[in-house]
């Protein structure tokens, strides 16, 4: 039997730059209980999506996110999604990649940011230009998962080249660095080895190799 979300209830943590953000906790009907955490970007580009802060100067200067936490508590319904435990994923050790650094196969990566800002239409309209030939993929710059997972089939089906990205606002969550390996891309960029919130992703991914053990395989996807 498929397992339901039984609750969902947010709270207002602090970023790495001590500014305001929401983690969201998540209960299913078979007792499963997780979180995660929303970082938040310096540049940000102008189609992506838009942060909810409270305004005002009584509280962070403005940059509460109170608000945001009340929509998320708002939307409690124990019917809002059906979901299934499993999930499969092509399985990949990850490389990491320093910008603007070719490869030993003298391949070039032009990654757009800004440009594309994780939005599928943007990204169709780069690979119809040729604008570039890889997309920094940044989760809350369009706003879902499932959009972010469009985004980078897009890139998959052009032969473009991806990077799961952190945010320069980035919490101790470690989605990322799952989500980097299950999207099978081979690149994650989530800042030098120092600080908690960067070095949790580096971690998370030792776990990973540790677990899978041999079946652990090395992919560069630049080769």
């Amino acid at each position: 039997m498929k397992a339901k979300i039984a609750a969902i209830h947010a709270m207002e943590i602090l970023d790495s730059r001590g500014n305001p953000t929401i983690k969201t906790f998540v209960t299913l009907t078979n007792g499963i209980r997780t979180s995660a955490c929303c970082p938040s970007g310096a540049s940000t580009g102008e189609h992506e999506a838009v942060e909810l802060r409270d305004g005002g100067e009584s509280r962070y200067g403005g940059k509460g996110v109170m608000k945001a936490v009340a929509n998320v508590n708002e939307v409690i319904a124990p019917v809002i999604l059906d979901m299934d435990p499993t999930l499969q994923t092509e399985i990949d050790e990850l490389m990491i990649k320093l910008d603007g650094t070719p490869n030993k196969g003298n391949r070039i990566q032009i990654v757009g940011d800004d440009i594309f800002v994780t939005d599928p239409k943007l990204i169709t309209r780069g690979i119809k230009e040729k604008t570039a030939n890889a997309a920094l993929i940044k989760l809350n710059q369009i706003g879902t998962v499932t959009e972010t997972i469009h985004a980078i089939e897009l890139c998959r089906r052009a032969g473009w080249g991806y990077v799961i990205s952190h945010r320069s606002g980035e919490t101790e969550d470690t989605f990322l660095a799952d989500f980097a390996l299950a999207m099978g891309g081979g690149q994650i960029k989530t800042g030098s080895l120092c600080r908690s919130e960067r070095i949790c992703k580096y971690n998370r991914l030792l776990e990973i190799e540790a677990e899978l053990g041999r079946a652990a395989v090395f992919h560069n996807p630049l080769a």
